[in-house]
């Protein structure tokens, strides 16, 4: 049977258990009754010895000791001498410190023996308060208190190795002298006995108490301090040593802690003055000082206390339930995970991975704390039961809920103390982050060593949207990771069941242990602790990433805009070579601006990969640079490669003609100049070779060959050039021989040409008759010669011409070749001649003897006409009256031939009447009976030589009476048959109209037949009133009427179309449907018509079969009757709403029907406000839909007096009325309170507190009145007054105008001045006028506004007219000059006369914005129409009933 440690306290017995004694047997627990031998209470002073360091050392404590005197080894050994002085027989002679025959502890101590109930010091609860306390002859208070060692006392004696007996021998005086530094009020005789004292006080710590009194050292001690430990040896440290090490630091460890325990036991001893007594330890009492003054008042005890006392501790006793055995296995059980924690952020395991990315750090802590989770579920959940499975409770007093409810505080304790030391590690990782000020800024290139720990993360910066950069993971995610984590931990513990919950009422407690909560201050601290560690150490990343900050552009930067922008500006190499060094330097800057992994507190910054993309963006910038000037070198050397090429090719080539040998030799001498300006490009060339070369660029191997090619050009081109030269100066000589034989065979040409000409000035009759015997017709063969020998002349005027080009190019003077002209003209009578007489006789044949039906009229009275006027006119010429020579055989022949044209156009009148295409079958038998004989179209046997034998010439007016006839009805019958074919394929052209369903006439067919329609029409009728139409007259009848019927389809059609498409969406809409159901009904039928007529139509499209279709007229006719109808209904249902909204007036028809056909939605009405309210934009809607205020253009905000509900009244024209009036009345309440604000609020901040419209009417208000006041008071110094004052006002206005105003604000000021300007300006004026009276015409002149009843009226002389409250914004005022105010008076007499006005001026004058401005004034509806011709009196009409129903104003602009 072992006894367990843990049921008692340090000084003896525990109280809490003092009906059992707890023992265990075999493994089993067992508890026997014992009864309690105290009655008295327990002391409860258990201060340690407090020892007074002067008086012990017998110096003050600041004297130094030497580092020999104080180590730990020396005064170990030195107490161990002191306690070896005293001899196992001296030993057996002194008392014993300990009771071991004491029942509940093994370190008891006897106490005082005259104590009648013998309570050891360690029972004596309150002891030092009891009644007896106040009698004790020795103050208990005086404690034997030391925070020095006893060692320190004895330091200066010296007992030179002597033995207890040796020491005891000796003389007082000399045992006194060993300790000499007592202070000097001690006498010799205590001075021994102080130095015999101490001894015994080290023999009773060294040898007075056996080990197994002291509890043991825990387990778990040793292997906690052993984890802070590393488990490798520093460097040049070897592991034997340092194994050997550690081994010797666990004894000495040990060791010390089996010292301290016994000296505390002995300090706790000697507290007792009995026990020091007993001890004859009296001796170091003299050291004893006593402790600080406690606050309670010794020695007034009441007498009841103590009953208190005894009352309190039997109500612990029977009430305290932790200490029950179940509570102290559970306290046992928990010893075995009282040293987990939830995190991990100390082990070696954890430190040898930092830093970590968060996945990791999570990854990993959520490892450990899912471990200590499951322990405390797996393990200590099950135990915790097991241990009341197997031993039932027993409850004091009976109270099992009270029982439950401290074992589950007992639990919630441990649990909590877990999360707390978690919490604490927690804390401590990142406090070792905390940064001072000099860590805040960054070390980019690890210069400082500012880092007692590793780093914790990794945090890396990174590119995001190609042109900024961004910390992954953020800031933001490793914050709320890391406290994320921190709360997971947290609350990681709860939800553990209760013991004993199932048996415990679950109503009145909770089935759980109690865990901390999120919400603790425990847990806020530390989450706001680990916040501000976070973002603390955000700013040494943010700095050092801020270094990249100069060089972004490298991110931003469109490089192929840069590249192309930088090429097209054609730069110097100087140029390139700066812009390449540039970026080279960035480059080199980014490189060396920090390391890729700098250390900035908590986290290790990656930068490498961002760096990379910079250094990359910039190197390839310099990259691209460089290629362009080795593309700019190729593509010049392929240019000079091709330029040489090609100048190679041309100055080879072998000319053909002498033109291309002068242009040859041009070239070559171009090819010289060009062959020096290449030189310079090759030698530019070579020095972009050598920039590149410079930047340690590899040309490709391409590039390589073809600079090589290049730069031997030049010498092979030396070469070329000369032996071309050479060789075009041989083929120049060559070319000009030529030319000169070209000449000479050009005039022996032009010779033989002159004699063949003059050949045909002998040809005539004889000719022809000498040819006729030989030849079938000469005729033909002379006309030939002459149409060959003219077109010989032709070219030989282009060969005149070739050879005077060529005679130019080699430089010679042109030879004149005027002969060939002159050739042309000799030769050009014999060709018409002769040309005349060959096709005269062969078409004479033909019209002669061939069917006379194949003749065509026009076609031969045009030639004989032709040939006939050419041949008179050769008879001239060959008759010498022109002035030529006469020439007597061609003469002969154009006789003949005139003579034989003059004859046969004797029979053209017959030819016309009888070869008339016109003529028709009636015709031809009305011919054959005035001729006498058949004549037939078809007849291919007459001929009108026939005819003429049959004497027809002698018909011949009948003859061409008939004819004329046939050619009018001709005439006739060609223009009907074309109108027809301009029908011909022509289509009605059908569009899909919006989402309808149906389709609609486009208007490109539609113009383009009413055009046809319009002609044909005027046409088909003429035609029918002349007599020439009567053979054809039914055909042209039905014609005629198909076009009118057409033409009434068209604009019935039309004219149903249009309507249709401004109805339909209005029809559409539900809401007009069921306000005009009749008209609804009308339309919905006449719409299925229209429907029936599209989908014919679309079937058959072509025009003229759409004339035709059965009643298509008829029932467009209809759907117009009944849309008229419709339309007419529509018009009386929106006057009843313009009636009941006036303002709908001012309205189009179909703004005011697409208002009503979203009468449903309110807010649909929107987009129309501005047209209804001139200055609102827009209507507040709040809640449901209830309209709350009204908003202008320039954003300023009219609350409502009381919401507006348009679903009250569901007609738009009834809310749109009450906001209205809402409107105005809330304009007029607004103004009420702005004029009673004006009076006791500084002018300048009234100003910017009410609407703009308000502020100027109200402060016209003030002016007025304020005005009045000074002339009836003081007259014109009273003016004078007042415009100081209105100065000082404008002073005050421009001070706001300089400061921070809104935009509205400032539309308020800038009206305000403009009416503050001219108001100063008119007490000025009335000043120097001199009035002093407001009757005076000077102010009665003015408008002036008046405030009396809650209502605001202007006047101006005897005109009155009332503020019409309508909200016009805060818009800008028109500037009031002289001329405006002739206006105002003007259109106010009027107004006050119920008349209009007509303000006439030139244009631009202001004569409608002076209008408008007064309109403002007053606060009253302008509409500005802007006339034109479609101005009629029914719109007139419209617009007075709108005025007349408003109470609005009309601006009709240029009304003349």
């Amino acid at each position: 049977m072992t006894m367990h440690d843990g049921m008692y306290d340090q000084g003896g017995y525990n109280p809490h258990y003092q009906d059992y004694d707890y023992y265990e047997d075999e493994g089993q627990v067992q508890y026997e009754e014992l009864p309690d031998p105290f009655e008295k209470p327990l002391p409860v002073d258990h201060e340690l010895l407090h020892w007074h360091a002067e008086k012990v050392l017998g110096r003050p404590p600041s004297a130094k000791i030497g580092n020999n005197d104080c180590s730990q080894d020396f005064t170990r050994n030195h107490q161990r001498k002191l306690a070896a002085l005293v001899t196992d027989k001296k030993a057996t002679m002194l008392p014993p410190l300990l009771n071991e025959l004491a029942l509940f502890t093994r370190a008891a101590t006897f106490g005082d023996t005259a104590d009648l109930f013998y309570h050891s010091p360690s029972d004596r609860i309150a002891s030092n308060y009891s009644k007896s306390a106040e009698t004790n002859p020795e103050d208990p208070c005086k404690k034997f208190s030391s925070p020095r060692k006893l060692l320190e006392a004895s330091l200066t004696a010296s007992f030179n190795g002597q033995t207890w007996e040796q020491f005891d021998a000796l003389k007082m005086t000399e045992k006194a002298d060993m300790v000499k530094g007592f202070p000097d009020f001690l006498t010799d005789q205590q001075r021994a006995a102080v130095a015999d004292a101490i001894v015994r006080y080290y023999y009773y710590i060294e040898v007075g108490i056996r080990d197994d009194a002291v509890a043991p050292l825990k387990a778990d001690w040793p292997i906690n301090i052993m984890q802070l430990v590393p488990s490798q040896p520093p460097r040049n440290v070897s592991q034997q040593y340092y194994d050997n090490l550690l081994r010797e630091s666990r004894r000495e460890m040990e060791d010390d802690y089996l010292f301290s325990m016994k000296k505390a036991i002995v300090d706790y001893t000697l507290q007792n003055p009995f026990e020091r007594q007993r001890l004859s330890l009296e001796a170091l009492e003299p050291l004893i000082e006593p402790p600080r003054p406690r606050s309670l008042a010794r020695g007034a005890i009441p007498e009841q206390w103590g009953i208190a006392v005894d009352q309190a501790r039997e109500n612990i006793a029977w009430t305290l339930q932790t200490l029950s055995p179940n509570a102290l296995e559970l306290s046992s059980l928990w010893k075995n995970f009282q040293n987990k924690l939830l995190v991990d952020v100390a082990s070696r395991e954890f430190t040898a991975q930092n830093p970590m990315d968060m996945e990791s750090f999570q990854a990993f802590q959520t490892e450990v704390c899912e471990k200590t989770k499951a322990a405390l579920w797996t393990v200590w959940v099950p135990k915790s039961a097991e241990v009341f499975r197997r031993t039932p409770p027993l409850y004091i007093n009976g109270d099992a809920e009270a029982y439950y409810m401290s074992i589950a505080i007992l639990q919630s304790n441990q649990l909590r103390h877990l999360v707390q030391d978690s919490m604490d590690n927690y804390k401590r990782f990142f406090a070792l982050h905390e940064l001072s000020a000099d860590a805040m800024a960054p070390d980019p290139l690890a210069e400082r060593l500012m880092w007692s720990c590793e780093p914790a993360f990794y945090m890396e910066v990174k590119v995001v949207n190609g042109s900024e950069y961004c910390f992954v993971p953020s800031f933001r995610e490793v914050e709320e990771m890391c406290v994320a984590f921190l709360e997971t931990f947290v609350t990681a513990v709860g939800g553990i069941p209760r013991v004993g919950s199932a048996s415990a009422a679950p109503s009145r407690r909770g089935m759980h242990i109690p865990a901390m909560g999120l919400k603790e201050d425990s847990v806020v601290t530390v989450r706001d602790y680990v916040r501000s560690i976070l973002q603390m150490n955000s700013t040494p990343p943010r700095k050092l990433a801020a270094l990249y900050d100069r060089y972004l552009f490298l991110l931003s930067m469109d490089k192929e805009a840069y590249l192309t922008k930088f090429q097209s500006e054609k730069h110097t190499l100087e140029e390139y070579a700066a812009e390449i060094d540039k970026f080279k330097n960035e480059i080199h800057q980014v490189e060396n601006t920090s390391l890729d992994a700098v250390r900035t507190g908590l986290y290790l910054l990656l930068m490498g990969n961002f760096k990379k993309i910079l250094v990359d963006n910039a190197a390839e910038i310099v990259s691209r640079l460089i290629d362009q000037v080795r593309e700019q070198a190729q593509t010049s050397n392929q240019e000079i490669s091709e330029k040489y090429a090609t100048m190679s090719s041309e100055v080879m080539r072998v000319p053909a003609i002498g033109e291309e040998v002068l242009l040859l030799k041009k070239y070559i001498a171009d090819c010289r100049l060009d062959h020096e300006k290449l030189m310079e490009e090759i030698a530019f060339n070579k020095q972009r070779e050598e920039f590149l070369y410079a930047y340690a660029t590899d040309m490709p191997e391409n590039d390589c060959g073809l600079a090589y090619h290049t730069y031997e050009w030049p010498k092979r081109m030396v070469v070329l050039l000369k032996d071309a030269a050479d060789k075009s100066n041989t083929e120049h000589r060559e070319f000009e021989d030529a030319l000169k034989k070209r000449r000479s065979q050009f005039s022996h040409q032009l010779k033989l040409y002159q004699e063949s000409i003059s050949e045909f000035e002998g040809v005539g009759e004889k000719d022809l008759k000498k040819e006729e015997k030989g030849h079938s017709n000469p005729r033909d063969k002379f006309a030939q010669q002459t149409n060959d020998l003219s077109q010989k002349l032709k070219d030989a005027q282009v060969e005149a011409d070739e050879i005077n080009f060529q005679e130019a190019l080699f430089g010679w003077p042109k030879t004149k070749y005027n002969v060939v002209g002159q050739m042309v003209s000799q030769l050009d009578p014999f060709l018409n001649l002769w040309t005349i007489v060959s096709t005269f006789n062969a078409r004479y044949a033909k019209w002669m003897h061939g069917p006379f039906a194949s003749l065509e009229p026009e076609e031969i009275e045009g030639e004989v006409g032709e040939m006939y006027r050419k041949m008179y006119k050769l008879v001239k010429f060959f008759s010498g009256v022109s002035g030529g020579p006469e020439l007597g055989e061609p003469l002969k022949v154009a006789n003949g031939t005139k003579k034989k044209l003059e004859k046969f156009k004797v029979y053209l009148p017959l030819i016309s009447a009888v070869c008339n295409p016109g003529l028709r079958e009636r015709h031809w038998s009305q011919m054959s009976e005035v001729v006498g004989f058949v004549l037939a179209p078809d007849d291919n046997h007459t001929s009108l030589s026939k005819l003429l034998d049959r004497r027809v010439e002698e018909k011949m007016d009948q003859l061409q009476e008939l004819s004329d006839v046939a050619s009018r009805e001709f005439s006739f019958e060609k223009m009907l048959d074309k109108m027809q074919a301009d029908w011909e394929g022509l289509t009605l052209e059908l569009g899909p109209w919006k989402e309808t369903g149906t389709h609609i006439l486009k208007g490109g067919p539609i113009d383009e037949a009413q055009a046809l329609l319009d002609d044909h029409i005027v046409k088909s009728q003429a035609m029918l009133t002349s007599p020439f139409a009567k053979p054809f007259e039914e055909k042209l009848d039905p014609w005629s009427k198909k076009l009118v019927r057409f033409q009434d389809i068209i604009d019935q059609w039309l004219k149903c179309q249009g309507k249709w498409i401004y109805l339909e969406p209005i029809f559409g809409s539900d809401e007009i449907m069921k306000q005009i159901p009749k008209e609804g009904m009308a339309f919905r039928t006449m719409d299925t018509t229209w429907r029936k007529i599209m989908i014919r139509v679309a079937e058959d499209p072509v025009m003229l079969n759409v004339a035709d279709m059965d009643m298509l007229l008829e029932d467009l006719q209809m759907a117009n009757a009944s849309l008229d109808v419709v339309e007419k209904g529509l018009n009386e249902f929106l006057d009843t709403k313009k009636m009941a909204f006036p303002r709908f007036y001012f309205l189009s028809n179909d703004e005011l029907l697409e208002i009503l056909s979203e009468a449903k939605d309110p807010l649909k009405i929107q987009p129309f406000t501005r047209k209804i309210f001139e200055a609102v934009k827009e209507m507040q809607f709040e809640g449901a839909n209830n309209i709350t205020a009204l908003y202008s253009v320039e954003g300023e905000k009219v609350d409502l007096p009381a919401p507006v509900d348009p679903h009250a009244s569901n007609a738009v024209e009834v809310w749109l009325g009450e906001v209205e009036a809402a409107m105005q009345e809330a304009l007029k309440k607004i103004s009420g309170a702005a004029v009673d604000a004006y009076v006791g609020t500084e002018r300048s901040k009234w100003i910017l507190e009410w609407p703009g419209q308000l502020v100027l009417c109200c402060s016209q208000i003030y002016w007025t009145k304020e005005c009045a006041q000074f002339i009836d008071e003081k007259g014109a110094e009273g003016l004078k007054e007042f415009e100081a004052k209105c100065t000082e006002q404008l002073n005050d206005i421009v001070n706001l105008v300089r400061g921070e105003l809104t935009k509205l604000e400032r539309a308020t000021l800038g009206a305000l001045v403009t009416v503050d300007v001219h108001a100063r300006d008119v007490c000025g004026v009335m000043k120097e006028a001199g009035v002093n009276a407001t009757t005076d015409f000077k102010w009665l002149s003015q408008l002036r506004y008046y405030f009396a009843d809650g209502i605001i009226t202007v006047r101006m002389i005897n005109a009155l007219a009332y503020y019409g409250y309508e909200y016009l914004g805060n818009s800008g005022r028109l500037v009031v000059t002289p001329l405006t105010d002739r206006c105002y008076r003007t259109l106010m007499g009027a107004i006050h006369l119920n008349l209009g006005g007509a303000p006439e001026g030139p244009a631009g004058t202001g004569k409608t914005e002076t209008t408008k401005d007064l309109a403002k004034a007053l606060a009253r509806q302008c509409v500005v129409f802007n006339c034109s011709d479609g101005l009629d009196y029914l719109a007139m009409a419209k617009f007075f009933k709108g005025l007349a129903a408003s109470g609005a104003w009309a601006c009709f602009d240029e009304f003349n």
